[in-house]
């Protein structure tokens, strides 16, 4: 079996795990910034769109 992974050195092994381990980080927290941005960004919407509604009124009656 010249190509089963147990043939491979374990220090290629190893960069290989630490290769993807640092790809999905930089993949999730590119993903997760994105999220937050839209988020901030509909956040100002409706915050926008709040402060333009009148005040609720208040009602007399006690």
């Amino acid at each position: 079996m010249a190509g089963s992974v147990t043939m491979w050195p374990s220090s290629v092994i190893l960069l290989i795990i630490i290769g993807l381990a640092i790809a999905i980080t930089i993949f999730l927290t590119g993903k997760v910034s994105q999220q937050e941005s839209d988020y901030r960004a509909k956040k100002a919407v409706y915050e926008e769109l709040m402060s333009r509604r009148p005040a609720p009124q208040q009602s007399r009656e006690h």
